[in-house]
């Protein structure tokens, strides 16, 4: 089983592996679905439901697990997680089918600020598995878990734009209490929008944490960062911040 810690680049590996293989027609997977994508609890919550369905006609066998969720150098860390039961923690899925789970918590307890977790669905292979001639991929699914005080709490996220040689990257510190959700921004100067991303979700910068983008948009030439701010859509709703630049030897040092 893989580690978590290695999950972006085994992704990667993943993404490439299936379209080699596809061009053969010799890829089998299954088709999971997880339902709802994110899970949130308040501190005095037992348990959270988690509804996970095969949407093809052969069985899988699947095993869950809780990790926690951490950011460290503008990146994402995953550690096992004391003080979580899922029930069951493994079981057969058959074809069409769905399974309703428990993800629970040990102990329940007040928490001063936000805390972050990851529930990762992977799949296994069957010890029966016949042996076809056909490329069997094994599929992980993630997903957030969130145990929230029981006092409403907002993100308070502070922007740094980083330029080393041709490569800006995007810095958010979170020195809230609660994550952001990124759904797309608009870099904005004295009115004028520099670039827009996408919508749709872009990541999470947890409570008291950071997290950073490699902002792959052409920027214009910046002759000072007076006026710029970021204006971005996220799970809380619309937000908008002013933004710091960087520039040279300082903003490379910085950069992991």
């Amino acid at each position: 089983m893989p580690s978590p810690r290695s999950l972006s680049s085994r992704c990667k590996q993943l993404a490439l592996l299936v379209s080699l293989m596809a061009a053969t027609g010799a890829v089998q997977a299954t088709a999971v679905n997880l339902s709802p994508l994110s899970l949130a609890m308040v501190d005095s919550d037992r348990a959270v439901g988690l509804t996970v369905s095969n949407q093809e006609r052969e069985a899988a066998l699947l095993q869950v697990r809780v990790m926690r969720w951490r950011q460290e150098q503008g990146r994402n860390v995953y550690e096992p997680a004391e003080g979580w039961l899922v029930s069951p923690p493994m079981f057969k899925l058959e074809g069409g089918s769905a399974q309703l789970l428990r993800v629970l918590r040990r102990q329940i307890k007040p928490v001063e600020h936000e805390e972050s977790y990851r529930v990762f669905v992977d799949e296994l292979p069957p010890a029966d598995a016949p042996s076809t001639g056909a490329v069997r991929v094994l599929m992980r699914y993630s997903l957030p878990l969130f145990v929230q005080p029981a006092r409403a709490i907002l993100p308070e996220v502070y922007w740094t734009l980083q330029q080393c040689g041709d490569q800006w990257t995007l810095l958010a510190d979170n020195r809230g209490q609660s994550h952001l959700k990124l759904l797309g921004y608009h870099l904005v100067q004295r009115g004028k929008t520099l670039l827009q991303t996408r919508t749709g979700l872009l990541g999470y910068v947890l409570a008291g944490q950071s997290y950073r983008w490699i902002v792959q948009e052409k920027l214009p030439v910046l002759g000072s960062d007076q006026g710029l701010e970021i204006r971005m859509q996220s799970g809380q709703g619309d937000m908008q911040a002013p933004v710091t630049v960087i520039r040279g030897s300082a903003a490379c040092s910085a950069q992991p």
